[in-house]
């Protein structure tokens, strides 16, 4: 190079005339940064590493760490997988797409850099300044990329187990080859973006040289062609480029707005929290993806918005030059400033970059058709950039940046500053005292959570049962005699229902709530992780992150442990403990109450309640023998019940079905009663009765007879003592009319309820329960026995029996009334497992035909409800087809000698 050239701008030296690069020529920076993003196919070596560093950096890198880093289980990092997918695609495209360009043009031609002779000065001096800045684009978008990308890989691979056996250290090695894949991938994108954007500045600056054309020109034919050639030229390297470019820029686009979107649906479907470790990923690679692809666009768009310019100016040009020639004016126009040849560094589009000083001699007459013609081909050759004749003009900018800025932003707000801006709380609350569930979540088994919540969701976390094993020793309890509290203990293949309580509001709110439960919860020594599911056939978690207040299972590691004990000698403690917040079996059974409120009882707690029942009673009788007194008010129910079709009753009136009573008012079979003309009609009516509840494979039978009695006098010989709860469940009734009338009318008004607010109808042990419920709480007031029996899909069929008292049993048969001290032999001898259907029927009416024969109190017809999976059969057996049993046994046996022959073996109920 000669010492003249020292002093001339990059691209005016003598080596810009060649049409071949040389290794030592002014495109040396440009090479060095090619050889160090393996990119350089200048010879056969350099393709092998190019394409060798190309598959290990670009497929090998990114399934490695695929399929090699496993999840967290409390964290899923799936977002995290998701971009190794549109990263490796952008980086493919680019990769090939300069394959292509090195392959067909060389770097020299690419950049249009051997017709740059040709050129102003202006345009010259112009690219060499874009062609020092092109870099900066590069930097600007990769450096602040990398800087996050750093932090989030460091933190990453800091909690991630990698799955490669050996004791290398495999995170740091892998580490380095992820933020190498990383770097090598978003460059070579960026890389292309930034060689197309260098392209479009020299067409822009081409254009603005076309501009200094016309304020130089004198309105000549000759000016004209002059122009049209280098209008034409400009067209071609368009054209070009556009040809060059557009499987590219759409493939790019195709691979953005897909990627984005399966980005947004996983970020709205995850129910985990987001934050910078599972979502740092993709909110950088989001960003560069669409600075790089709005790299191009913007300068695609300026170069049709400067095109499109030619034209206007065209015109004016004409109409100028046109005007001064025919002498329009009568006077010579002004004479135009100097034009400014430096305002190429200006970047804006605005219009005054279209206003051009028109230079004119009228000493030579124009060509007025030259300029009419350059004016018509101006206006119909106005494009830039084109794909498939599609102009990248400024409309479809505008659409294409609120699309994918719309997205972008969508995801940024779901994954990245959810984890500042919103702070999801839930607790999980079984209705018992003691956990808590935050998304980051706490289980609360407390009926009464003491906090405001946003969101309420019923559902359960497994792997944990309920255990009365913690003590308590200030709140229900006393350290002389401590109360047994719930705790969770891990049994796998266990389920643990509750509620699960959200909350929404910051980091105040949640500390506050938070600082509030574990003052509460003092007792729990130790916090677990969880995932909270909704439906029992789900896989994917509702909540995750949920934190379980737990209690150390060791007596010697936490005084609060009372570990396990019998279910007797629990139930006693229980019964009698008692402190400052009342009494433990209180606890007990608002818990059992909350269970039943959201439809999932706990077999434990139902089996531990009852227990306390038995001991409560035993306590009373004990005590002292108390005499049966009839209450003298109105049962403690609501008032709203409808359809309770029973006669008036007396404020004294509760009726009865004990044998002893029919003793009394003489309704003992064998006694006969003339009518007392003075009887009181309006006294209590009772069903002295016989009730039955038989399970057979597939179903249950339930059956009763029909007879209803005042006193001595029958009142109604035809009732139907098996009432409807549900589609599914059936209740019978014995006792007092009235008050198993009533209980059946609120139990089916509650479970009504329960259906609409669970969407599914109420299982048979939900059902049963609420009778017992309503049952022991009444129970000095109530004198009926219930039998609750039905199928359901999760249990099949079920009976249970509830007698005075509110206790529940659930047996395989169940007998209740006043007949049912006939039926317990012949059920002993009779009944068996696995009876089919007919079977099943048939023992139930000949059961209830026995108890009609024997007991005064039963009597009338016999009806039947069967209910299985294909619905519910209603039967009616009518008086006079019932069996005779004088009839059917020999004189010679009697039913005790039958069952004394048949030698039944006994029964495990």
């Amino acid at each position: 190079m000669d010492s003249g050239d020292a002093n001339l701008p990059l691209l005016l030296q003598h080596s810009y005339c060649r049409s071949k690069s040389l290794t030592s020529d002014e495109l040396r920076n440009f090479r060095i940064s090619l050889k160090w993003y393996a990119l350089d196919h200048s010879s056969a070596a350099g393709k092998f590493v190019s394409y060798f560093a190309f598959v290990i950096l670009t497929v090998v890198v990114p399934i490695v760490t695929i399929v090699s880093v496993r999840d967290p289980a409390d964290d899923p990092i799936s977002l995290n997988k998701l971009v190794q997918v549109p990263e490796s695609g952008l980086a493919a495209i680019g990769f090939f797409s300069l394959c292509r360009f090195f392959r067909r043009y060389g770097l020299r031609q690419l950049l249009f850099l051997d017709g740059l002779q040709e050129d102003s000065l202006y345009v010259q001096r112009g690219y060499a300044r874009e062609l020092d800045k092109a870099f900066r684009y590069l930097a600007y978008i990769l450096f602040p990329s990398f800087f996050v990308e750093l932090a989030h890989k460091i933190i990453f691979f800091s909690t991630v187990k990698i799955s490669f056996p050996g004791g290398f250290p495999i995170n740091s090695i892998l580490f380095m080859f992820v933020l190498a894949s990383w770097v090598y991938r978003t460059g070579v994108f960026l890389l292309v973006c930034v060689l197309f954007r260098l392209t479009c500045e020299l067409q822009i600056l081409r254009l603005q040289g076309v501009n200094k054309l016309f304020e130089t020109s004198n309105g000549s034919g000759s000016d004209a062609i002059v122009i049209f050639n280098e209008h034409l030229r400009i067209r071609k390297q368009l054209w070009v480029t556009s040809h060059r470019y557009r499987f590219f820029i759409i493939v790019c686009l195709f691979i953005i707005t897909v990627s984005q979107f399966v980005a947004l649906l996983l970020v709205l479907t995850s129910k985990t929290d987001k934050n910078f470790f599972n979502s740092g990923d993709i909110v950088v690679c989001s960003t560069v993806q669409l600075c790089g692809f709005f790299l191009c666009v913007v300068g695609a768009a300026r170069i049709t918005h400067r095109a499109q310019a030619i034209a206007s100016v065209a015109t004016r040009w004409h109409m100028l030059v046109t005007s001064a020639a025919a002498g329009f004016n009568h006077t010579k126009p002004p004479a135009p400033s100097p034009p400014a040849v430096d305002n190429d560094g200006d970047d804006t589009d605005s219009d005054s970059s279209s206003e051009v000083l028109i230079s004119l001699s009228t000493q030579e007459p124009s060509s007025f058709q030259t300029r009419q013609a350059l004016v018509s081909y101006l206006q119909h050759n106005n494009g830039g950039i084109t794909l498939f004749g599609f102009a990248l003009d400024r409309g479809l900018l505008h659409t294409l940046f609120a699309f994918e800025f719309s997205l972008v932003m969508w995801i940024m707000t779901f994954s990245f500053l959810s984890c500042f801006c919103n702070f999801r709380f839930g607790a999980l609350s079984s209705g018992s005292e003691e956990f808590s569930c935050l998304n980051f979540s706490v289980f609360l088994y407390r009926f009464n959570h003491g906090f405001d919540f946003d969101e309420r969701v019923i559902g359960f976390i497994r792997d944990y049962r309920r255990v009365f094993d913690l003590a308590c020793f200030d709140h229900r309890g006393t350290p002389q005699n401590p109360a047994r509290t719930l705790t969770l203990e891990p049994k796998e293949g266990s389920i643990c229902w509750g509620v699960a309580y959200c909350i929404h509001g910051g980091s105040e709110r949640e500390r506050a709530v938070v600082e509030s439960l574990e003052r509460r919860e003092c007792e729990y020594d130790g916090k677990t992780i969880v995932d909270f599911y909704k439906d029992k056939d789900s896989i994917e978690p509702t909540l995750t992150g949920v934190l379980v207040f737990t209690s150390t299972l060791d007596k010697l590691l936490n005084k609060y442990y009372l570990g396990p004990a019998p279910l007797e000698e629990m139930a006693s403690q229980i019964a009698t403990a008692s402190g400052p917040c009342g009494n433990n079996r209180d606890y007990l059974f608002r818990l059992e109450n909350a269970l039943f409120e959201i439809g999932h009882g706990d077999d434990m707690v139902i089996e531990l309640a009852n227990e306390v029942r038995n001991i409560l009673v035993k306590k009373v009788r004990k005590g002292k023998k108390k005499q049966a007194v009839r209450p003298t008010t109105h049962l403690p129910f609501l008032s709203f019940i409808s359809g309770v079709q029973v006669h008036p009753l007396a404020d004294a009136a509760v009726g009865t079905d004990s044998y002893e009573e029919n003793v009394k008012i003489g309704m003992v079979k064998g006694e006969s009663h003339a009518m007392d003309l003075n009887m009181d009609l309006n006294a209590p009516h009772s069903m002295g009765t016989t009730i039955i509840g038989v399970t057979y494979n597939g179903g249950v039978v339930l059956g009763a007879d029909s007879r209803t009695s005042t006193g001595v006098y029958v009142a109604n010989r035809a009732s139907d003592k098996i009432t409807k709860l549900t589609d599914n469940v059936y209740v019978c009734r014995s006792g007092s009319a009235a008050d198993s009338q009533i209980v059946s009318d609120y139990v089916r008004h509650f479970l009504h309820q329960h259906t609409i607010q669970l969407g599914q109808p109420a299982t048979v042990k939900v059902a049963a329960n609420l009778v017992r419920l309503l049952a022991y709480n009444n129970k000095d007031m109530l004198q009926t026995g219930l039998i609750v029996g039905g199928w359901d899909k999760y249990e099949g069929g079920r009976i249970y029996g509830i007698p005075l008292g509110g206790t529940i049993i659930e047996q395989p048969f169940a007998i209740g009334g006043s007949g049912s001290s006939y039926l317990y032999g012949f059920f002993d001898q009779a009944w068996k497992e696995g009876m089919t259907r007919d079977e099943a029927e048939q023992l139930v009416v000949k059961a209830v035909s026995l108890a009609i024969a024997r007991d005064g109190a039963s009597g009338g017809v016999v009806r039947t409800v069967t209910i299985n999976s294909e619905g519910v059969t209603r039967k009616f057996y009518p008086g006079d087809q019932l069996p005779l049993w004088h009839e059917e046994l020999e004189p010679k046996d009697s039913l005790l000698d039958a069952l004394n022959a048949s030698s039944p073996e006994p029964m495990n109920i």
